[in-house]
């Protein structure tokens, strides 16, 4: 049975994050690695412009946090929580990712777009059915591991997450809303978004980041978007945030590009 981490990150936890998801080796040699380098690698400074809010970042009590927070795909969910999910595009959409806290608790899938080999799961199960996939595009090229000290730290402790992958020459006229929720206080969140577009395919992708976190008490919430994108692909991605003032975000986004391939990023913040 999945259980929160205790407070504090360290090679241990990220250990025991694996051991609990019955990951493969390769997975956990993979966090393994990124928490090295996290851990050699100095808080990043910047440049002039950003130097206030990168230091603000190097003072955030990350150890003072839970590392993972997992939800059963039966929890109890917040009132808050579930009259957003009631007001989602029920009937605009193709296919539904629901993040709470460390763990996805809904996905689904038309079955047009499944039979046309269109996947679309969380990506701990992705990391299980499709391993040739996410071993060759999980933080290796989009969002290098090695990027930075924070992505690095994303690399070691991600959890949940969304795995899309269009097959050659599918067309998703319908959006795939994604939508993440944080509510546990004191805790960190690593939600990453793997979207492979194979040529002459097309999607558009919407996730939400939402957030309830007690006002008395502080998350994260570590985000990471990773597209590729091959030949004469098309990928809008849409990033809608409504977090607390009380929720640190640190965010990566990156897409790899083919030839003729479009990748369009459109972000806001409530």
């Amino acid at each position: 049975m999945l259980k929160p981490l205790a407070v504090g990150f360290s090679r241990e936890a990220v250990v025991e994050l694996s051991h609990q998801k019955g990951e493969p080796e390769w997975m956990l040699q993979k966090r393994l690695q990124a928490w090295e380098t996290y851990e050699n690698t100095p808080v990043p400074l910047g440049q002039r412009s950003d130097l206030g809010t990168l230091r603000t970042l190097a003072n955030f009590k990350f150890q003072q946090l839970h590392p993972y927070v997992p939800s059963a795909a039966d929890a109890t969910l917040s009132a808050v929580i579930k009259s957003s999910l009631k007001e989602a595009l029920v009937d605009q959409r193709s296919g539904w990712l629901v993040q709470h806290n460390g763990s996805v608790v809904r996905s689904e899938l038309s079955q047009e777009l499944k039979d046309q080999g269109v996947i679309l799961t969380d990506l701990d199960t992705a990391v299980h059915e499709h391993p040739e996939l996410v071993q060759k595009y999980f933080m290796t090229e989009s969002v290098p591991a090695n990027s930075n000290k924070y992505t690095a730290l994303h690399a070691a402790f991600w959890s949940g997450g969304f795995f899309l992958y269009v097959p050659q020459g599918v067309q998703i006229e319908t959006p795939i809303l994604a939508q993440m929720w944080l509510d546990a206080p004191s805790s960190a969140a690593f939600s990453h978004t793997l979207i492979v577009a194979e040529q002459e395919s097309s999607v558009r992708f919407v996730e939400e980041y939402n957030s309830n976190v007690p006002e008395d008490q502080v998350a994260l919430l570590s985000d990471a978007v990773e597209i590729y994108a091959k030949s004469i692909a098309s990928v809008e991605f849409s990033n809608l945030q409504e977090l607390g003032q009380n929720v640190w975000n640190i965010s990566n986004k990156n897409a790899v590009h083919e030839n003729d391939s479009s990748v369009t990023f459109v972000m806001a913040t409530g």
